[in-house]
């Protein structure tokens, strides 16, 4: 059985922006996805833009 955090992952990646969903990280972290911001600027603005619809 595939955890929740993977249909956050996939809508995430369907608006352009990677993170890895929180099993990678153990059974506990099934519910989460990890996020860490690593870009320019301006790909950090663009993919905030995105999020907020």
């Amino acid at each position: 059985m595939t955890s929740r955090c993977w249909a956050t992952v996939a809508h995430l990646a369907e608006l352009g922006i990677l993170v890895a969903p929180g099993d990678f990280y153990g059974s506990a972290g099934g519910r989460f996805v990890r996020v860490a911001f690593t870009a320019t600027d301006e790909r950090v603005a663009a993919a905030v833009k995105r999020l907020g619809g």
